[in-house]
């Protein structure tokens, strides 16, 4: 992969989501938009159609990227007339429309399997929405009548602010009731906190009330047979998820859902079968997105964002939010347990002949590198300051990984330079996870704490970057993916962004190590930071919190949904200013 490139050197994989997704949605609403009248369901195939990600054998920006790797192979080798024979597949239309601009004439074979797996995908699932419709759940359920919440996290049950990760930061720094917030568990957990009062389920355990049978209003003569299946399959996916929600809403008079997975298309019906509830969808952003990305649109009734560019950027995926809401950046304060912690981390280092400390931020990879950058950018996150660290016997660094339980199997024979480097005490690795779970514990901020300068390995996920930037640590970005429409090129400077880890490594030694003419000016976001997080306070959790109370209360008063709105952001604008709403 990382030698598909533009002829920029941007990563063709970078390139796909920001502007090929949307070439492709266009042919499709070209060709097919006249056959759907849902606004919803458009949104929900679209998303499900073109927006999958390059990991699916079977997605459009798979195969768009295989077009990519066979224009690379007729410039770089001067071919004529390329055929790209693949499975016939549905929406070959889209492809063909799109290889044929590039020269590229695609032909198809017989695919038997698509049509046996569909038709048993659809089988499967109508047995499924049977079962639903003649269960009977024999547990006993939640029948307390007050509105509740439902949270979906990241498996990080953590009540303790300590600079470890936590799925409930927005709920202990903040008014909403503890007592009124649902979580789900898919596979059991021991040694939950039992003073937390958080209602947890197993498996999205619920009762039956009534099943919805919503079909999609589609004329599927209008298409091929391939078409139909995939369409039917996604219309019985998306009765599956509507009644699993809408009975697990009923069940525990959940009201409100805080969401921050938009990846795929399951927050569609997710959305629908609280609608039909007077509930109000909100997601939370947290991941940075430094330009528009096709697989990043989102459907919801309110989003809380970083700064006013993020919420304009999701309007530019083509989201559809009905409140746009500026909150800051993810983080919580720190403490001073965070601050002892990251001072004892930090005199460790210093005792071992240290001066200066960098931290380095780092992103998982993956074993197959035709569809994914593969490990060797990770391993250069780890070689290239290892090595520096031996030259220099006044440089400690902390690495904090974001992927700490492959990262051993992933780094290779660097395992042997980190193990050597943690030998010498100058050198630290935030290495624990909780079982089950492959992301680390640990927040980057409280890695970043310890240190004189942050590293961070990818500008194209820089969002932990900005969260130890706007706690003014320094911050440096290096750039592997040539992700030159970022945002960040406009706004940052060379001294902020690096081309690779050679350059980096000289900006941190004039930072640190040059005492007569130190450059002052590396990882300087200062006069830039306020476009990304106009707060700076991390305290968005609180204001997310104290939101969400706003709207059970008036949800409580048994006001609809967009009174219950309108209400809790007139009293946010009143506490934080109208420039905070974003219309």
């Amino acid at each position: 992969m990382n030698n598909i490139t533009k002829k920029n050197g941007e990563l063709v994989r970078e390139y796909i989501p920001r502007e090929s997704l949307y070439n492709i949605y266009e042919y499709f609403k070209l060709i097919h938009n006249y056959k759907f009248n849902d606004k919803l369901i458009l949104f929900y195939l679209s998303k499900l159609i073109i927006g999958e990600g390059i990991y699916l054998k079977q997605s459009l920006y798979r195969m768009i990227y295989l077009i990519y790797v066979i224009e690379d192979h007729i410039t770089k080798n001067n071919s004529n007339f390329p055929i790209f024979i693949i499975k016939d597949r549905p929406w070959i239309q889209l492809l063909k429309k799109y290889s044929t601009k590039k020269n590229i004439y695609i032909e198809t074979s017989a695919n038997s399997y698509f049509f046996i797996s569909n038709f048993f995908y659809i089988f499967t699932k109508e047995l499924k929405l049977l079962f639903l419709n003649f269960s009977i759940f024999k547990k006993q359920f939640n029948t307390n009548s007050n509105i509740k919440l439902y949270c979906e996290g990241k498996a990080n049950f953590n009540f303790q602010l300590d600079g470890s990760k936590s799925d409930f930061a927005w709920l202990i720094l903040s008014n909403y009731p503890v007592n009124k917030t649902v979580y789900n568990f898919n596979y059991k957990i021991n040694n939950l906190s039992g003073n937390n009062n958080v209602i947890t389920t197993l498996n999205f355990n619920r009762k039956k009330y009534e099943n919805i049978n919503y079909n999609f209003n589609i004329n599927y003569n209008l298409f091929n047979l391939n078409e139909r299946l995939e369409l039917k399959k996604a219309n019985y996916n998306y009765n599956y998820w509507l009644n699993l929600w809408y009975n697990y809403f009923r069940t525990y008079n959940i009201k409100l859902t805080l969401n921050w997975y938009k990846y795929d298309a399951n927050h569609l019906p997710m959305y629908d079968a609280l609608n039909r509830l007077n509930g109000i969808t909100i997601f939370q952003q947290q991941n940075f997105e430094g330009h528009k990305n096709f697989s990043c649109r989102l459907y919801s009734d309110i989003c809380f964002y970083f700064s006013e560019y993020s919420a304009k950027n999701d309007v530019n995926n083509g989201s559809i939010i009905n409140n746009k809401i500026i909150v800051g950046l993810p983080t919580y304060p720190v403490n001073n347990k965070m601050k002892l912690n990251a001072q004892i981390l930090r005199n460790k280092l210093i005792n071992n002949g240290v001066k200066k400390i960098v931290c380095v931020l780092d992103e998982n990879s993956l074993d197959d590198d035709r569809f994914h950058t593969g490990h060797d950018f990770q391993r250069d996150n780890y070689n290239y300051i290892l090595l520096e660290l031996f030259k220099n016997k006044k440089l400690g660094v902390i690495f904090k990984p974001k992927s700490p339980s492959t990262l051993r199997e992933r780094l290779g024979n660097i395992n042997g330079l980190l193990n050597k480097a943690i030998k010498t005490g100058r050198c630290y690795i935030y290495e624990e996870y909780e079982k089950g779970i492959p992301y680390s514990k640990s927040t980057p901020l409280v890695a970043a704490l310890s240190s004189d300068l942050v590293i961070h390995g990818h500008l194209s996920a820089g969002t932990a970057a900005l969260e130890t930037a706007s706690n003014n640590i320094p911050t440096i970005l290096i750039d592997p993916e040539k992700n030159l429409e970022n945002i960040f090129y406009k706004k940052l400077n060379n001294n902020i962004i690096f081309e690779n880890w050679n350059s980096a490594i000289r900006a941190t030694n004039k930072l640190l190590f040059n005492s007569k003419n130190a450059n002052k000016k590396i990882g300087d976001w200062s006069n830039i930071i306020k476009f990304f997080d106009p707060f700076l306070d991390n305290n968005s959790n609180s204001r997310i919190g104290n939101f969400l109370n706003d709207l059970n209360i008036n949800l409580s008063k048994k006001l609809s949904k967009s009174q219950s709105i309108k209400i809790a952001i007139e009293n946010y604008k009143k506490q934080w200013g109208d420039d905070k709403i974003i219309l």
